[in-house]
């Protein structure tokens, strides 16, 4: 039994606790690497999100002034998208017999 215990404090036990330090710390760095990265990806989707807002409004703005110039012809517009997206989700919900 003391042989047990002797052989726990051999330089085999220490170079296997370092290794085990070692992997520690080797995870603990791809951990906070994989962090930073997630962090970096998080703010290029906010900056794209924020772009793409931008573009967005600037849209609208141009739409709400191409209604306020042509009232009749952007109702047609309208009406003749929506007959045409009703026909379409019509001719899809249909039964396929």
């Amino acid at each position: 039994m003391d042989d047990e215990v002797k052989s726990s404090n051999t330089p085999d036990a220490g170079a296997a606790e370092g290794t085990a330090k070692g992997g520690v710390s080797s995870f603990e760095e791809k951990a906070a690497q994989f962090g930073r990265r997630a962090q970096e990806g998080v703010h290029q989707m906010r900056d794209r999100a924020q772009e793409y807002q931008v573009g967005a409004n600037e849209f609208l703005d141009t739409l709400a002034v191409y209604i306020k110039e042509n009232p009749q012809r952007a109702a047609m517009i309208a009406g003749a998208g929506g007959l045409a997206l009703g026909l379409i989700v019509g001719l899809l919900m249909r039964p396929r017999n």
